[in-house]
């Protein structure tokens, strides 16, 4: 267990310690926190990352939750986290919709999503599956893949 807490201070101390999140409300149930990617991450479709709020009460640091991140469609070097509001932390989270942005510690990411994006240029089309706020790995996927199709029509263009 006191190796397990060494990486972890370690993939925090990567990311750069202290982050600052923007947090926007939507509604009662639906928080979006929008953050600048550290330069070390490495962000990849369907990974997760844990987070422990600093901006909550004292004894909320020491928990981490674990939440699927999304590359923001507005900015190519902002990351999103989509979070559906329960009972505890992310319900005290809405609490704090004034402050406009919250300080997180973020370690990860972790996992990987179960299909090689390297080679798939051979399918023309692709179907995914996901439910409630699950739908965030799947929506990571998808726009992974839409900006390698840009890229690569864009590098057609010019090449011809």
């Amino acid at each position: 267990m006191g190796f397990d807490r060494i990486c972890r201070v370690f993939r925090i101390s990567q990311n750069g310690f202290v982050n600052h999140v923007k947090i926007d409300i939507y509604g009662e149930n639906l928080i979006k926190l929008e953050f600048i990617e550290p330069i070390g991450m490495g962000f990849h479709p369907g990974c997760y990352v844990y987070l422990h709020f600093l901006s909550l009460p004292f004894y909320v640091v020491w928990q981490s939750h674990p939440f699927s991140l999304v590359r923001s469609t507005a900015s190519s070097d902002r990351l999103v986290l989509y979070l559906k509001c329960k009972k505890g932390i992310t319900r005290k989270l809405l609490k704090l919709q004034n402050k406009g942005f919250i300080k997180v510690l973020v370690d990860g990411p972790y996992g990987k999503f179960p299909v090689d994006t390297r080679n798939d240029d051979g399918f023309d089309k692709v179907v995914g599956i996901g439910g409630g706020l699950a739908l965030s790995s799947v929506l990571a996927f998808f726009n992974h893949r839409a900006a390698k199709f840009q890229e690569k029509s864009a590098n057609e263009r010019y090449t011809c």
